[in-house]
């Protein structure tokens, strides 16, 4: 039983709760197959979205100036969205992707969040330790934030080693 079943039967001790549960766990199990379908289904959906904004942004030539914003606005969405999409879709390959969506622990947010990192190298290290570590979106945030910090220390060190061998 896993804790969210424990939790339920926590907060309704009554022995009919454990058995009704015990009754649903097979609804339960297929119902989270079903589910985690639909966010595998959003997650290579919002990546498509993403391959055609990113089209559409990059072929000035052929939509002219700003075409996420009348994209944007002919959908009903906000640019943002798209950019979102178009920030995901250009971090990862349609490959990458499906070696995370196969993890089932990172969704669309943790994405968006994770397509912030500067570096191939450190985003990977942050999805390892993201689903290692089952890190909520806020936490990923925090960590690269943190690590955006670290870069930018050692960066104005090294900058101050080569000024101070130069006199």
């Amino acid at each position: 039983m896993d804790l969210m079943n424990k939790s339920i039967i926590k907060n309704h001790p009554e022995s009919a709760a454990k058995e009704q549960l015990e009754a649903l766990q097979e609804p339960i199990r297929i119902l989270q197959e079903h589910f985690h379908l639909n966010d595998i289904r959003d997650l290579k959906t919002r990546y498509k979205i993403g391959v055609i904004v990113n089209n559409v942004k990059n072929d000035e030539a052929k939509y002219g100036k700003d075409p996420v914003r009348l994209l944007a606005e002919s959908l009903g969405k906000s640019t943002d969205v798209l950019y979102r999409a178009a920030t995901v879709s250009r971090t990862w390959t349609k490959e990458e992707l499906d070696k995370i969506i196969l993890q089932r622990l990172l969704y669309w947010s943790h994405l968006v969040e994770l397509s912030k990192v500067e570096t191939k190298d450190e985003r990977d290290a942050l999805v390892k330790r993201a689903t290692a570590e089952a890190l909520s979106v806020r936490d990923i945030e925090r960590a690269r934030k943190e690590s955006a910090e670290k870069s930018a220390e050692k960066s104005a060190e090294k900058s101050a080693e080569k000024s101070a061998e130069k006199s």
